[in-house]
């Protein structure tokens, strides 16, 4: 279910009457309502006009639910401020991130940064998939202690799309996750929407900018 439908006031554009504008949002998870390592992030989280944002861990061997919800840590994974990370162990537990849009709405995964925590050297599988379980792509990621990876993605513009990584999805946490939600044309946005679109949303990230889709890729770099 879609809660609260807020959106930074910087996305007003991407609803208005015959514009193509898109909204370029960032989940930054030191700015979810966890102010403390081991926090659940909300739900809600990460929530806006366009876009629901869903979050849990998985046993990676069957994909049945480990958790439904993934947990906040401070400093201490690379030299990322915070991370969403999840599950019971390095072993067979995964973590995921779902956007799923809203009618008249479509989403496209742009990238996102990685680490492992505490001086680990870990290799973990990444996967991206559409909401019917097609896998988009696959990589492994190899982490950069004491700093940060990054992942450049670029989907096409989808109903949703899931980013699954793990195992290790315990040790290696996920922050800066990018994303474009954009206004399919001829939609009009659901009675009310047209007042949140100048609500203020702190915990999201938002500017508009222009930007076409691309074929999906990965394009994995060490980060400072």
């Amino acid at each position: 279910m879609f809660k609260g439908l807020l959106a930074a006031a910087t996305v007003a554009a991407c609803a208005l009457p015959g514009g193509a504008a898109e909204a370029a949002q960032v989940l930054r998870f030191q700015d979810s309502n966890c102010s403390t390592s081991d926090c659940i992030i909300s739900q809600s989280f990460g929530d806006s006009v366009g876009v629901d944002v869903s979050y849990r861990s998985l046993i990676a061997s069957s994909g049945v639910t480990h958790n439904d919800f993934l947990k906040y840590w401070g400093p201490g994974y690379g030299n990322l401020p915070g991370v969403a990370w999840g599950g019971a162990n390095r072993v067979d537990t995964a973590s995921e991130v779902k956007l799923t849009a809203a009618a008249g709405y479509k989403i496209s995964l742009i990238d996102f940064d990685f680490a492992t925590y505490a001086g680990r050297s870990v290799t973990t599988p990444f996967t991206v998939l559409d909401l019917s379980g097609k896998v988009l792509t696959t990589f492994t990621g190899n982490t950069a202690w004491p700093k940060h990876s990054h992942a450049t993605i670029n989907t096409d513009y989808l109903e949703g799309v899931i980013l699954r990584w793990g195992p290790d999805g315990y040790e290696v946490g996920v922050n800066n996750l990018q994303f474009d939600v954009k206004q399919v044309a001829g939609a009009v946005p659901e009675p009310g929407a047209w007042a949140l679109m100048i609500t203020g949303f702190a915990g999201v990230g938002a500017v508009l900018r222009r930007r076409r889709a691309t074929a999906f890729s990965a394009t994995l770099r060490a980060a400072g």
